[in-house]
């Protein structure tokens, strides 16, 4: 871009038309025009009017870009004025803290920590609700992926926070005192007093309030309103678990329908799970209506808690008088075996629950009590009894068994598997401390 172009760019920014800028120039509009199509170039005296009217550089004018030019010094401008604007709350808060008196300085000091410790507390909240989020997210990636992914969030976390809590507090300070303190010059008067030489006024600075009402206890106000903030969100916390409540217990009221066939026992179960269900929901209503300030109607809150209540007590009354028709059955399997004691005898199963009973025996009676859905094995050789097996049903059969049994108003103890070792008690304190030697040294 040359002298023309920057020309017409320049009398187009500021509005002016060819004859405007001509008697700004005390030129003719053909001049201008001419300068503007290339034909003909001012003298330099017009040149430098030029850029003293538009604050510009002659070379910029004659050689350059004049839109490049003036975006680089906007962003000069810019980064200057952040600068000045830096400094010069320095300087007020430096000024403004050095002038208040020492009862002034402990209270500003005291408000500070406050909020430090306010925000703090609750940096450290957010960040654990999102510690855990974010661990839930990246549970299924490698572990050495997932450190270097979580620790950049870590440290993003981080730097977020402190540069929001710089700002948030500057800001705050700034409302709550720079805006609201000012500094004057008061002058001392004097009596005149007859003197060739002049009289001098001393001036010193004072700190005074431009608005009483908000100096009060507006800080505590605001101190309160953020932890009227953090109950909120803990508030909000406790709807999404009651919401998740919610759709555990409306699961549990469609899978209740799988037992009608118990009768009353079935009628007392889905009058407690709807009682809690129409509870549950009233708390996440009540809960909903404090964080957004809605208005709550309590009388009809408390019909529906006490009506649900008598719902809750009413089934549980029916399921009580409906489980004394139950009944109680234990089909696990029992296997046993001998084996000759040897002081170095040990048992290997370290996860097994093993009871062990004194019996005047020489040997070791071993019996192992496992559910008919299971195989089990009792291994031994010269050292060690070892209990081999597992589930031969499919977990699907084994909960439509347990269905059917309580639907034919029976239950069933399915489930694991339990050792019995018979011995006397010296083989029994022998076992013991084989066994834990075998664990703990190998």
């Amino acid at each position: 871009m040359n002298f023309k172009d920057n020309l017409k760019k320049i009398r187009k920014d500021n509005n002016l038309s060819q004859e405007e800028l001509a008697e700004k120039l005390n030129v003719t509009r053909q001049s201008v025009s001419k300068w503007e199509s290339g034909i003909a170039y001012p003298e330099m005296d017009k040149v430098i009017q030029i850029c003293k009217m538009f604050n510009l550089n002659i070379d910029d004018l004659l050689n350059k870009d004049i839109t490049e030019v003036k975006e680089t010094k906007e962003s000069k401008n810019t980064v200057n004025k952040y600068v000045e604007d830096f400094l010069c709350y320095i300087t007020k808060v430096t000024k403004l803290f050095s002038s208040l008196k020492f009862k002034g300085k402990v209270k500003c000091i005291f408000e500070q920590l406050i909020l430090i410790f306010v925000l703090f507390i609750l940096v450290m909240i957010i960040g654990g609700i999102g510690s855990y989020i974010l661990d839930t997210i990246l549970s299924f990636i490698p572990r050495f992926t997932y450190n270097i992914i979580y620790n950049i969030f870590e440290g993003i976390y981080i730097v977020v926070s402190l540069i929001f809590g710089l700002l948030l507090l500057s800001h705050i300070f700034k409302v709550r005192y720079l805006d609201y303190y000012e500094i004057v010059e008061e002058v001392e008067e004097k009596e005149e007093v007859k003197t060739d030489k002049p009289v001098l006024e001393s001036k010193s600075e004072k700190i005074i309030i431009r608005d009483e009402n908000h100096s009060g206890y507006s800080f505590i106000k605001g101190i309160g309103k953020c932890i009227l903030f953090m109950i909120k969100f803990f508030v909000l916390c406790i709807i999404f678990g009651l919401a998740m409540a919610l759709i555990g217990l409306t699961m549990a009221t469609v899978i209740s329908f799988m037992f009608i066939k118990t009768g009353l026992m079935f009628i007392g179960v889905l009058l407690i799970l709807l009682s809690c269900i129409i509870i549950t929901i009233i708390f996440i209503h009540l809960f909903f209506n404090f964080v957004f300030n809605k208005k709550i109607n309590f009388k009809r809150i408390f019909i529906v808690m006490i009506i649900s209540l008598l719902g809750i007590g009413i089934g549980s009354g029916l399921s009580f008088i409906a489980i004394k028709d139950f009944t109680i059955e234990n089909e696990h399997i029992s296997k046993n075996v001998t084996v000759d004691m040897k002081n170095d005898l040990y048992i290997g199963d370290r996860y097994t629950s093993i009871k062990y009973i004194e019996k005047d025996i020489s040997n070791v009676e071993v019996v192992v009590n496992y559910s008919k859905y299971m195989d089990m094995d009792i291994v031994t050789d010269d050292k060690a009894i070892f209990f081999i097996g597992g589930y031969e049903e499919s977990f699907i059969n084994m909960l439509k068994n347990n269905i059917d049994d309580i639907n034919n108003k029976k239950i069933t103890y399915y489930d694991g598997f339990d050792v019995e070792v018979y011995a006397s008690k010296d083989n029994i304190s022998k076992l013991k401390t084989n066994s834990y030697n075998r664990r703990h040294h190998n």
